[in-house]
């Protein structure tokens, strides 16, 4: 009897092609989603590595700034001063460096030349130094005089050792504005790198700074590291500086951006797997979605710890659209379908409605995309910081849709303007602690600047100062930031306590 095989020639060649077939595309699938794998996780490292030297990279910014603000409020105090001399200039320079880890000295240079420095001892030579004469120096003393800003210069090398930048801070007479000379501040740039811990930040990356003013020279302006950092996919982070003299932060990981390979080895033993076992391909094929439905959560998770949502205005529906992460920064239910007139009710009422209504009108019908941060009241009455970005899409020359992203920024706002509040209150309390009222105990005078200095820096319109008297029974008005004969007439004999 003559069996005819149920699988002809024809048939099982066209099995073995479409086996070979299936085993070169998947090899070809899992050679492309590794790769894709391996690039979303160098991503994710270099993500990582962005908000680790973003620290580093606002420590050096907060470092040189907060400095550069307390000269600032000496600067005033010098101006104010009469009869300077090297001990008077001691007493109100000394303070500064108790409250400054990188500061190396500070000089007085009235009319241009140097007559008193802090410390003095060690740096005797540069009394008597005139920046007219000294073409190294006038160049710098002149830029901030004319400028009437602070001029930045360094890191140079100094002749007692070592590296440090040289501030120069204009002072003008309070009342004539009139030049009365200059502030030489020297920065140990030694000091500075170690009191932001730069040394652990250089353990695992190749690190570079570099003065942005400085680009066209040999050294591309780099004064730490080396400019190969510009030939690499380094991170580039901008430090701001005062009058725009900022510098820039690189990094690069040592050993390059690396995939964490204790995430990419599964997936490849997975790949092998499947390749042996072609007759499981279709398993294969669900692996694949689920790494791509797990990709797409991971990336939703992201999203979300991030708090970064997406929006949308459909200019020819008027639709708005909100995902997930949006209705969540703005705390409203899931199932909030926001219209084109109220959207704008959440934002605060005055400046931040009326900025965010002025973005919108220029990006509908100038196609001008913006990107600004705003004040908003959620849907539970809760208040939040938010940015928005906004690019609109033209089709024939107009504006069919304005797409962006939303992003919750309240802690970092507050911790801006809570570091500007400690910078106003520095600033007035240097020109307290420094005022010649105080230092000649002149009660009446300095319980006025007292008084004032507590209204700029609260933003009061009045303020009083009360002490207990020897009984402590009563409350005795001592000084008003108002008329005092109004206020001794309003509280002649103090206020009881109860």
């Amino acid at each position: 009897m003559h069996f005819t095989s149920p699988i002809s020639p024809r048939k099982a060649r066209s099995l073995r092609v479409g086996f070979w077939t299936l085993l070169v595309v998947i090899a070809v699938i899992g050679v492309l989603v590794d790769r894709v794998n391996i690039n979303r996780l160098k991503e994710i490292a270099r993500t990582d590595a962005y908000e680790e030297v973003n620290l580093y990279r606002a420590k050096l910014e907060s470092q040189i700034n907060s400095n550069l603000q307390m000269v600032r409020g000496l600067a005033v105090a010098v101006s104010e001063k009469d009869n300077l001399n090297q001990a008077n200039f001691t007493k109100i320079a000394a303070p500064l460096f108790d409250h400054s880890q990188i500061l190396r000295n500070i000089g007085a240079a009235p009319d241009m030349v140097i007559t008193w420095m802090y410390p003095l001892k060690g740096n005797e030579k540069a009394i008597g130094l005139d920046y007219n004469k000294v073409p190294v120096q006038r160049e710098a003393a002149l830029q901030a005089k004319n400028s009437k800003s602070i001029v930045l210069a360094g890191p140079l090398k100094l002749v007692q050792g070592g590296e440090a930048l040289i501030a120069r801070v204009p002072v003008f007479e309070t009342e004539s504005n009139q030049f009365w000379g200059l502030l030489s501040v020297v920065i140990d740039i030694e000091k500075l790198y170690n009191a932001v811990d730069l040394q652990t930040l250089q353990d695992r990356f190749n690190v570079g700074l570099r003065k942005i003013d400085n680009v066209n020279n040999d050294d591309k302006g780099f004064f730490l590291g080396s400019t190969n950092l510009l030939n690499k996919d380094a991170l580039v982070l901008k430090i701001n500086l005062p009058n725009q003299q900022d510098w820039e932060l690189y990094a690069y990981p040592k050993a390059g951006w690396q995939a964490d390979s204790a995430s990419l080895w599964p997936f490849r033993l997975t790949l092998l797997t499947f390749l042996c076992l072609f007759t499981a391909a279709f398993v294969f094929l669900n692996r694949i979605i689920k790494q791509i439905q797990d990709n797409e959560q991971h990336l939703n998770t992201m999203s979300h710890l991030a708090e970064v949502g997406a929006w949308s205005v459909d200019m020819r529906t008027q639709e708005v659209f909100c995902s997930e992460v949006t209705k969540a920064i703005f705390e409203t239910p899931s199932n909030f379908q926001p219209g084109w007139l109220n959207s704008v009710d959440f934002f605060e009422q005055g400046l931040h409605r009326r900025r965010i209504q002025e973005f919108m009108d220029r990006a509908i019908k100038l196609a001008q995309p913006f990107e600004d941060e705003f004040l908003i009241t959620t849907d539970k009455g809760n208040m939040r910081w938010i940015s928005i970005k906004a690019f609109p899409r033209v089709e024939k020359g107009r504006t069919v849709e304005v797409v962006g992203s939303l992003q919750n920024i309240d802690a970092r706002k507050k911790i801006e303007l809570e570091h500007d509040k400690i910078a106003r209150h520095n600033e007035l309390l240097a020109r307290i602690t420094t005022h010649e009222a105080l230092l000649g105990n002149q009660l009446d005078l300095a319980h006025q600047l007292i008084t004032d200095a507590v209204c700029s820096g609260l933003a009061a319109a009045r303020s009083t100062v009360w002490l207990f008297d020897e009984n402590k029974q009563h409350l005795i008005p001592t000084a008003f930031s108002h008329t005092k004969a109004k206020a001794w007439e309003q509280f002649p004999h103090g206020v009881p306590m109860r």
